[in-house]
This record gives structure tokens, sequence and C-alpha cells, in this order.
């Protein structure tokens, strides 16, 4: 079911594909988001695959023009888990003039309407740990959390716009129905370091790790620099995560640096 949002035109329509053609808009504006080669694009028979079995396709469109979209597919958690059947998201790609305005909070609300029309009241996905203003999103907007890290979890080195970059991510889980994440007080947060991967202990369980606030920089952070530094955030975020820790914010601390909080036994 469309969705429309604002009355001012071009209004933002939300909801599933309605033929071949929008399928083929998405993997246009996939190739574009993501700078991706031609042997490593979405295809439009991959998205109609997931539509059909089971797999989310939700799309934006500003009038007639295409502004984003999601795609998921139905899985299932491990045994240690109780075997959950969840949406594990792929992709959320947002044109890059219409990020920051709304978009990408509307296609994640209508994914996880779609998902729990379905029975499904669990939401995953994988994202890059050096970029903060994605962890925000994640953690802060939508009030999913991470305990999971990945390192190379497409491979030693990354393609289209992180070409050269590390493939560590982390997992996040989202459950819905959707709430609000909780209030966290980061006035009380302890000085910290400028310099990103760095660990600072706070009071109550509290953990923070600096980031850079922009990623990835080439003028800032030189190839062998970036590795680095993407080295040093993944062993910080594993070893914390060992000791029980779940990220739970992501924010913008100084101008160049921002901090992941981490609290202990945060209930899920």
């Amino acid at each position: 079911m469309e969705k429309l949002l604002g009355s001012s035109p071009p209004a933002l329509t939300v909801g599933p594909p309605r033929g071949p053609e929008d399928l083929a808009a998405f993997s246009t504006l996939y190739q574009e988001v993501f700078a991706t080669l031609p042997g490593d694009s979405l295809t439009p028979r991959l998205l109609a695959a997931l539509h059909a079995h089971s797999g989310l396709v939700i799309g934006a469109w500003e009038g007639r023009r295409p502004v984003g979209f999601v795609y998921s597919f139905l899985a299932r958690t491990p045994a240690t888990e109780g075997h959950r059947l969840y949406q594990y998201s792929q992709v959320a790609a947002v044109a890059a003039d219409k990020r920051g305005t709304g978009v990408g909070r509307a296609l994640k609300q209508a994914q996880a309407d779609a998902a729990l029309a379905s029975g499904v009241d669990l939401v995953r996905w994988a994202f890059d740990p050096m970029r903060a203003a994605n962890a925000h999103f994640n953690l802060d907007v939508l009030g999913a959390t991470t305990r999971r890290y990945a390192p190379g979890y497409y491979g030693d080195a990354a393609a289209g716009r992180d070409r050269g970059l590390a493939t560590d991510r982390l997992i996040v889980d989202w459950e819905l129905p959707a709430r609000a994440p909780d209030q966290r007080d980061w006035p009380e947060a302890p000085v910290l370091p400028a310099l990103a991967g760095h660990v600072v202990r706070g009071a109550e369980g509290r953990a923070y790790i600096t980031v850079p606030d922009s990623w990835p920089a080439p003028v800032l952070f030189p190839p062998a620099e970036a590795r680095r530094l993407q080295e040093e955030v993944g062993q910080a975020l594993s070893e914390l995560f060992t000791a029980g820790y779940t990220a739970v914010s992501c924010r913008r601390v100084r101008p160049g640096t921002a901090a992941y909080l981490l609290v202990k036994d945060v209930r899920r």
C-alpha cells in the first residue's frame, strides 16, 4: 500500500514497486548511490524475485522521480537465538540530493510496517562502523542496537565508493514495533579525545569509542591511515562487545570527531 507524505508538491510517495520499470529505476539508483561497476550491480531480476518471494522491496518517489528504495529478504536466526524469523535489510539507498530530508526514515518506517504486517518483528542489517552519520541514524533515530562486529564482512577490500577500504561491519537489531531510543545522558560524558579509535570508560557501565565524523575522507586519511583507523575502531568495538557492552548511540562530539556510546547489559 502506498503512502503519500507531505502536501506541497512534489509530494513524497512511499510504497511497493508498481512494475518492472520501477525495479529498473531502483537498479540504476543503486549504481549511482554506491558508485558500483556493472559486475557489482543490483539487477532488476533479483529485486523482482525478492519482491515475489517473502522479501520486501519498497520505493520512494518525489512526484514521478524515484529518490530512494530499500530491499530485504526473509531470514532465520541460528538455533542459539531460537530460529526466529527476521527481515535482513541488504540495501537502503537514497539519492544524494535527498539525504537528510526524511526519505530514509520514511523508507525504514514503511519497511517496519510491512515486516509487522507479515508477522515478522525483527529487522537486521549491516553498516560500516566508520560512518558516524549512518550510525547516528540507525541507533539514535531508529532506535536499533548493535553488539556484533563482523570484520571483512564482504571480503578483503571494498568496491565502489569505498574501494580499497576494509569491509568491516556492525550488525544491528531493530526490534519492532520500533520505539524511540532511550534517552542517554550525553552531557555527562567524559572528555573524549579527538583521535579516532580511542576507548574512554565512563560511569555506570558506559564506554565511548571515538570515530571520524566524516568518512571516508581521502584528504584527511590516506589509504594506509584509513585502514589503520578501521582496525583500531574494530578492535575496540570487538573487545567491548565481548565484555558485554551494546552500542546504543553515536553522536558528533566536536568538529571532526564523533563517538559511540556503549552500555553494559542493555535490554534488547
